[in-house]
């Protein structure tokens, strides 16, 4: 055999020879990621305008609940009421709000619904919620109550997530009350409180 042949013969054999190779595998690994941050949340305890021991034929007076729940009684008619001692005193409405993302110092909006103008009704027979665990009569009488609310700020300061406010207002006291209209009253409006930190998800 010519010597030229010799050498092509091997080189196609090497060709052959390289085409053969495993495939080669390569792995890593992953993590899979979730967060949960503290949501946006109020409560708000509810406004106590107290019990109030009235006589009949009186002139009337208002109710006077500061956001600092000290309270006072103005109008003609003081000298015909006294708070009864059997119930809790007047205390204003306390909020909470918490989880807030919002930068230490800075200032939320507060605000509430129907804080003027509105009514108080006869509540439901068998009530306690409102009077410290306590019954209290049902008014069977045609007398409302009026009320307004106040805010002690519509710009709650933000401490670490979380900024407070509260809730007092005054309630009129109608003159000549009779023995039908003792008893407990409710708001006849749903009142709702918001806070907004002013700051974004």
């Amino acid at each position: 055999m010519p010597k030229n042949l010799k050498i092509v013969a091997l080189a196609m054999c090497l060709v052959g020879f390289s085409s053969s190779t495993m495939a080669e595998t390569a792995t890593d690994t992953i993590d899979v990621y979730a967060g949960l941050a503290p949501a946006l949340e109020l409560t708000c305890s509810d406004v106590n305008f107290g019990v109030w021991r009235v006589k009949q034929g009186n002139t009337g007076f208002k109710v006077v609940l500061a956001t600092d729940s000290t309270f006072s009684v103005t109008g003609t008619g003081t000298g015909d009421a006294a708070k009864s001692e059997n119930f809790p005193d007047p205390v204003a409405g306390s909020c909470t709000a918490t989880g807030s993302a919002a930068a230490d110092a800075s200032t939320g909006t507060a605000s509430i619904t129907g804080d003027i103008g509105e009514t108080l009704k006869a509540v439901s027979a068998g009530t306690t919620n409102y009077f410290d665990g306590q019954q209290i009569g049902v008014p069977t009488g045609s007398k409302v109550l009026n009320y307004t609310l106040d805010l002690s700020s519509t710009s709650p300061v933000i401490t670490s997530g979380t900024a407070t406010f509260t809730i007092g207002g005054e309630v009129d006291i109608p003159a000549d009350i009779v023995a039908a209209d003792h008893g407990g009253y409710v708001s006849s409006a749903i009142h709702t409180v918001t806070f907004n930190d002013n700051v974004g998800n």
